[in-house]
């Protein structure tokens, strides 16, 4: 059965709704972003020990060291070194790297230095944190995306629901 002419309306804009949500769900994310962490060395640990980022972002580590020992922040993957077992960043200093982040995934910075950190399966334990790359959780863009996909089922649904409702009077 063909709809109500009344209703084709309503059908065909619920349709170009969802077409440019299925559109939309395919644009590009934003830009690469140029990212500053401050990472402060203290008490054994890294603090923030978490970092978020997207592949393609310049990323600088700016690490100040307010331990009473030296330390070194390694991030292997990314060829990120400051300081070395035999000269590390001793207290009251700080240094900083610039790199780029080229792919996805979950990358550990640690300190060298024997005991401060241990590798542990595919991590580390004690002195160490993560880098996160491409699975920071969703931007503001893929956010809109969702409350427009939302928007346009809720839509579609209460359409179709009002035409299944009519037809069975």
């Amino acid at each position: 059965m063909i709809a109500p002419p009344r209703y084709r309306r309503m059908i065909a804009a619920c349709i170009g709704v969802l077409v440019f949500a299925s559109f939309l769900s395919g644009a590009p994310t934003a830009e690469a972003a140029e990212r500053t962490f401050i990472i402060e060395m203290v008490n054994l640990q890294f603090q923030p020990s978490l970092l978020q980022a997207d592949p393609g972002d310049v990323v600088t580590v700016r690490v100040f060291n307010n331990d009473t020992v030296g330390h070194t922040f390694d991030i292997a993957e990314f060829n990120v070194h400051i300081g070395t077992r035999t000269i590390p960043l001793q207290p009251g200093q700080n240094d900083s790297r610039t790199f780029t982040v080229d792919r996805e995934g979950t990358f550990w910075f640690f300190c060298d230095i024997p005991e401060h950190a241990s590798q542990a399966g595919a991590g580390y334990t004690g002195m160490a944190g993560r880098l996160i790359s491409g699975q920071a959780g969703t931007s503001s863009l893929d956010l809109a995306l969702y409350v427009i996909g939302g928007v346009a089922v809720a839509v579609a649904i209460g359409v179709v629901a009002l035409f299944v409702a009519r037809r069975k009077k």
